[in-house]
Order: C-alpha cells, then structure tokens, then sequence
C-alpha cells in the first residue's frame, strides 16, 4: 500500500468530523427554534395585552365602567363581541291584586 499524502485525513476521522458537523448542525437547528418559540410566545402576549386594553378602554369610552357580568353580549355587524352598558334593574313591589 503506498504511503498517504502528507494532510489525509483517514476515513474514522473524516467520519467523526462529519458527525461533529451534524451535531453542531442540529444544536444550531434547535437553538433557532428555541428562540423563534420564545419570541412568538412574547409577541402573542403582547399582542393579547395590546388588545384586551384596547376593548376595555373603547368599551368604556362607549359603555362606561362594565362590570363584569352585568351587560349583554352583542354581536356587531364587523363579527366582533361587545358588551353592552349594564342592564338596568328596576324591582316595583306588585300587589297581590294581579291575577
């Protein structure tokens, strides 16, 4: 078998540097996608909170203070949910002349 040239590399460490690769490969791999979950994850909460006090605040722009509870659920024509300004409740006594 004739000598190798000077640099060669034999094939178990050609192997192992290709395994080496592959490893740092995936880890890249993961740790891009761990950062891209932990971004979106932050980005839907801001965006929730951005939302949920933008209703809160129209709503009491429009309806004034809603406590929870205490409106009626409507529907718009855009597709979105609003409750309405509390119900009003009024209690008269009635007589026991009502049939």
């Amino acid at each position: 078998m004739p000598p190798k040239p000077f640099g060669h590399l034999s094939e178990r460490e050609v192997h192992k540097r290709d395994q080496q690769a592959k490893y740092r490969a995936e880890q890249c791999r993961q740790n891009a996608a761990w950062e891209l979950e932990v971004f979106c994850k932050a980005q839907r909460e801001r965006i929730a909170r951005t939302l949920k006090a933008s209703t809160d605040r129209i709503l009491a722009a429009r309806w004034g203070a809603v406590a929870e509870g205490d409106g009626m659920f409507a529907v718009t024509r855009h597709g979105t949910c609003e409750v309405s300004k509390p119900l009003r409740r009024e209690y008269k006594e009635q007589s026991g002349d009502h049939r």
